[in-house]
């Protein structure tokens, strides 16, 4: 009985985990719309900073997305800006 307890808390962390992954890819490809207005790149940047909170593997995810995402280019002018000022903020 008690392995299935753990079997099943383990399953329960692993798809919260996942689903909390799955959230932030879907903000990083919000992030990159090259339609965004200054408000939409203002939401989605406030939603990432509100998913990484205060938690130090969350924020050093964050900062590598950006590192990878900025030379690319992708977004408008004004998001790439932001990234770069989350880009900071997370380290």
């Amino acid at each position: 009985m008690r392995t299935k307890q753990i079997e099943s808390l383990r399953f329960q962390l692993l798809s919260a985990h996942k689903a909390a992954s799955i959230r932030f890819f879907e903000l990083l490809r919000s992030l990159i719309q090259r339609t965004n207005t200054k408000a939409e790149v203002d939401q989605v940047v406030g939603s990432i900073r509100e998913w990484a909170g205060t938690d130090a593997k969350k924020r050093a995810t964050v900062a590598r997305k950006m590192d990878v995402i900025i030379p690319l280019k992708y977004g408008t002018e004004y998001a790439q800006t932001q990234m770069a000022v989350l880009k900071a903020a997370m380290k």
